[in-house]
């Protein structure tokens, strides 16, 4: 069980690097279209609102991260001190 575990953490580790690179691919194409004015669009997006956009959305998502941990910690001690209480 301890080695299939190992396995699925591999697996997961490598899909999340795969992914990073596919967004990070596809978020420079993207960045090198708008900061580019060509004839589709009139006026070419500053770099500069892309990097606070970036960060922005970056900030939005870590509460969601850490608040699901904390949750998580929180019910791991519940159930804890549930499972001591019923023991003694």
């Amino acid at each position: 069980m301890d080695e299939h575990k190992k396995e699925r953490r591999r697996l997961a580790g490598l899909s999340l690097i795969f992914a990073t690179a596919i967004i990070w691919v596809v978020s420079s194409f993207i960045s090198q279209y708008l900061v580019q004015p060509g004839a589709d669009h009139k006026q070419a997006v500053p770099p500069f609102l892309l990097t606070y956009l970036a960060t922005s959305l970056f900030t939005l998502y870590l509460p969601f991260v850490y608040g699901r941990q904390l949750i998580l910690d929180l019910w791991r001690n519940w159930k804890l001190r549930s499972v001591l209480c019923q023991m003694t």
